[in-house]
Formats: C-alpha cells, sequence, structure tokens
C-alpha cells in the first residue's frame, strides 16, 4: 500500500511518468520499468490501499480468517479480500 502512495506521489511532483506519457515523456522523468517495477505491482498496490481506506482492517482480517481456517495465506487469497478488481465492480453496475 505504500508503494501505491509514494507513486502516485511521485506522479504528481512529475518524478514518474503518467500513463500515456511513453511518447512524450519529458527528459529526466522515469517509467515504472526503469525503476525496477511493473505496472501490475502497481496496479496490485493501489487495489489493496483502496480496499484498506474502504474498510480499515479488511486484509488483516481477511489472512488471520485464512490461518484461523488453517489456509495459507498466499497474495492471491489475500487479494480476494480486497474485493473484485475495479473494472470488474463497474460491469457489475
Amino acid at each position: 500500500m505504500r508503494l501505491a502512495e509514494e507513486y502516485d506521489a511521485a506522479q504528481e511532483r512529475g518524478e514518474v511518468a503518467r500513463l500515456g506519457a511513453n511518447q512524450h515523456r519529458e527528459e529526466g522523468v522515469a517509467a515504472s520499468n526503469t525503476l525496477g517495477l511493473r505496472r501490475d505491482e502497481i496496479h496490485e498496490a493501489r487495489r489493496l490501499r483502496d480496499a484498506e481506506r474502504a474498510d480499515p482492517g479488511v486484509i488483516e482480517r481477511t489472512v488471520n480468517g485464512m490461518v484461523e481456517r488453517g489456509e495459507e495465506p498466499t497474495r492471491g487469497r489475500s487479494m480476494a479480500g480486497a474485493g473484485p478488481p475495479p473494472h470488474a465492480r463497474h460491469r457489475a453496475a
């Protein structure tokens, strides 16, 4: 979640390119891949951050529930606690 906060703040400051800036990026502005980050990692961090904002503690409750049931708390299962991806929510509406 901190990744999402820091990356978004860097975009606001103009230190990191925004989506679509690959064609007209200013000199000295980094892109996610030059920082060693994949776009899906940033997207996942934003999903977790947004889920926590909407329902504080949801990720911790999800992980604790998995442990109590004897399940391994994998990233994929933890993400299920964050709810559907934003594009899936729009389709359901």
